[in-house]
């Protein structure tokens, strides 16, 4: 049985991640034997058309026999559910979705409709690789059946050298797209906060902000140089809020990979379903409230930060081999 995975592949290159964590998760099961299935974005109404009733059908039945893992979603959710509906109809072939995102939940919660339709989707899969123990549970909730295995953390193809600055100053920095970051304008806050990414308003953020630049997901590690990496979603300083807020609940942001995988401890807000893992694995400290910030980075000592590092640096070795895709995989192959 050959083992399959699947890479949306797009000529253009932007700032801001893109698709980084599907070329990493492509790139990391190579090494464990896995060869890639490519399928370029569709951008036009006919190719999404040729893609969905002849070339997806074409290529998928060729795989007849052998194990693939749809990295979820694709562009086109058409295209995602003739990839998954062909496959399922394949009664030789074993189907692992790998999701990274679920559109239903960030973008649509309480649409009946999208939900029920992404639920058929991962109901036709024989096995579902799932952020976090929440996203299984919001998942079964909302009537998934399939065997689910969690992610923990997306590992993290990271070509810079770790971070290896020990010496505590409370500094703290935050990467990301800056448009969806208007909590950036509230901060009241001794510390500064280095921010990193696209689409700044220079003019509107507070005294504490330093606005950085922009940079490639490779270049960008060898700039981060602070102490933490802030994890912080919507317009609000005292909770995370809004359509982006709400989804830090169920989600793994790609974001905490960046900053872990460099070698620095993460700030995360207590709500967010990525801070169990941040406590488990003792790399960072998770708050309630980011007007609270000033306090706790104050009280944290030398030799506790230190061991946070260390903690960090520990989980960065093993995020920057594929460690926690390749434990999750090997689970559930060794059930289907």
């Amino acid at each position: 049985m050959r083992k399959i995975i699947t890479l949306e592949t797009d000529k253009t290159k932007q700032f801001g991640g893109g698709s980084k964590a599907n070329e990493d998760i492509a790139k990391f099961l190579k090494s464990s034997d896995f060869k890639t299935l490519s399928i370029e974005i569709a951008k036009s109404k006919l190719l999404k058309l040729f893609y969905s009733f002849f070339k997806i059908p074409r290529l998928i039945k060729k795989e007849n026999g052998n194990l693939i893992v749809f990295q979820y979603p694709l562009h086109t959710y058409l295209i995602s559910r003739t990839l998954v509906r062909t496959a399922s109809r394949s009664t030789n072939t074993k189907l692992i979705i790998l999701i990274h995102d679920i559109q239903s939940l960030q973008f649509f919660e309480g649409d009946a409709k999208k939900t029920a339709r992404e639920v058929e989707l991962f109901n036709m899969a024989d096995t579902l690789v799932v952020h976090n123990e929440e996203m299984a549970r919001w998942l079964r909730e909302q009537g998934v059946k399939k065997e689910m295995v969690s992610l923990e953390i997306f590992d993290y193809d990271n070509p810079q050298p770790v971070q290896n600055n020990f010496n505590y100053k409370g500094s703290v920095c935050f990467a990301g797209n800056l448009a969806k970051s208007s909590f950036l304008e509230k901060l009241n806050l001794k510390h500064k906060i280095y921010i990193f990414g696209p689409n700044a308003m220079n003019n509107s953020y507070a005294k504490c902000v330093q606005y950085c630049g922009k940079y490639s997901p490779e270049e960008l590690p060898k700039y981060l140089n602070q102490n933490f990496g802030l994890v912080w979603d919507g317009s609000s300083t005292e909770t995370c809020a809004g359509v982006y807020g709400n989804y830090l609940r169920y989600n793994n942001p790609h974001k905490v990979s960046l900053y872990l995988s460099t070698g620095i401890p993460v700030v995360v807000w207590s709500g967010a379903a990525i801070a169990k893992f941040v406590e488990k694995y003792k790399v960072g400290i998770t708050i309630d409230n980011l007007d609270e910030l000033d306090e706790i980075l104050g009280k944290i000592s030398a030799s506790e930060y230190n061991q946070l590092k260390k903690n960090t640096l520990n989980v960065a070795l093993k995020m920057r081999k594929g460690y926690f895709v390749k434990k999750a995989l090997a689970k559930l192959t060794e059930s289907i």
